[in-house]
């Protein structure tokens, strides 16, 4: 499979190695991988100078290849940004490598991919051109063979796909009028767009559901680092009593997550309310009357029973007769 794409590389975008014809020999000439934004790759070149009696000064030069019409274009690193230039991604060794006839050395490479690059199919070339001096070297590519590493880099999406839930409340502690109101915040931490779904959930002191209410009815999008606030309304709230709402949201085309949280709140019709304390204020007046009523017999009869005993006393002194009992 390997050598299969490969071979695709090559007959898709000749590059013209010129391995044959230059007296550096490279291992590995071509690299092709797969990768994610962030990835680092590295790896040991082994050059080797074939000749058994020139001495070898290299200096290499990167550069982008670019596809256009009619062919590849080489590109400077410069010409490109950091999202799609790999050219910009690769770490080699910039001076001079001397390699006396027939002598062997590894040099050092790394590919670090932007953590903002692109998905997509990136190309560069690593060239190993000989010359006293840089200058002559590279301007040599022009007309003399070289020797040259292709890189082939096939960059593909790196889906994160991570929410936050940020708040979850009720608009009120008690509702005495009115659909119960509640507010919740997302925020998008993840790199794709999310459509958080799912429903606010309504249960009575039993623990019974009472009722459940959808959000996100119009399939909004959250983007990328961004919060995403919607007020859901429950136009249910009419019975008396504590009540708990629970949250529950799922999101993610890769596979559902979940978020949840839940929140408690009163519900006090103002109807209700104001039929109960008119009961209760016609018990409390009864109970008022009542006692205001007792309370004024016992003091009429105390006062009737004490004014027999003084016309009794009074009669009997009248008639001289002494009640020992009194």
């Amino acid at each position: 499979m390997k050598k299969l794409l490969f071979t695709l590389v090559f007959l898709l975008f000749p590059l013209f190695v010129h391995a044959q014809e230059s007296i550096i020999q490279v291992s590995p000439a071509i690299i092709d991988e797969q990768a994610k934004a962030g990835d680092i790759f590295k790896y040991k070149i082994n050059i080797k100078n074939l000749s058994d009696s020139r001495k070898a000064n290299i200096y290499a030069a990167v550069n982008d290849i670019t596809l256009e019409e009619g062919g590849q274009v080489f590109a400077n690193p410069g010409d490109l940004d950091n999202q799609t230039s790999m050219a910009k991604w690769i770490k080699f060794k910039r001076g001079v490598i001397e390699l006396m006839p027939g002598e062997s050395t590894q040099v050092d490479l790394e590919i670090n991919v932007s953590s903002t690059a692109l998905p997509g199919k990136r190309y560069a070339r690593i060239a190993l051109p000989i010359g006293s001096n840089k200058g002559i070297a590279h301007g040599s590519m022009r007309e003399t063979s070289y020797t040259e590493i292709m890189l082939s880099f096939n960059i593909v999406e790196n889906v994160f796909e991570k929410a936050q839930l940020v708040g979850f409340n009720s608009l009120s502690n008690a509702y005495m009028d009115g659909p119960a109101r509640f507010s919740y915040t997302v925020h998008n931490a993840g790199n794709r767009d999310i459509s958080p779904k799912g429903a606010i959930y309504i249960y009575n002191r039993r623990g019974e559901e009472v009722a459940s209410v959808p959000i996100n009815e119009e399939t909004s999008f959250v983007s990328s680092g961004e919060d995403w606030e919607e007020i859901v309304e429950w136009a249910g709230a009419t019975k008396l009593g504590k009540y708990k709402a629970r949250l529950e949201i799922e999101y993610g085309a890769s596979g559902l997550r979940d978020l949840q949280d839940t929140v408690y709140f009163w519900v006090m019709p103002w109807k209700i309310l104001l039929g109960l304390f008119g009961f209760m204020f016609l018990i409390l007046s009864f109970l008022i009357i009542l006692i205001f009523r007792k309370t004024y017999s016992y003091h009429h009869h105390e006062a009737e029973g004490g004014h027999h005993v003084v016309r009794a006393k009074n009669e009997a002194e009248n008639n001289g007769v002494l009640n020992l009992k009194e």
